[in-house]
């Protein structure tokens, strides 16, 4: 995941750690023809509220 940030570089393993805890996900969408290269990565937090 960290390789193919190119907006919000991921700094170190605890910066990873807050992207993917609890009430987060991480969305890979990717493609028959490139398996090992991910098309996009979304990362979501589920919350109760729109901030």
């Amino acid at each position: 995941i960290s390789d193919y940030e190119a907006i919000h570089p991921i700094k170190n393993w605890l910066d990873l750690k807050k992207r993917v805890g609890p009430y987060r996900r991480c969305f890979v969408f990717t493609h028959p023809s490139m398996p090992r290269e991910p098309l996009v990565v979304l990362h979501t937090a589920l919350c109760d509220i729109i901030p």
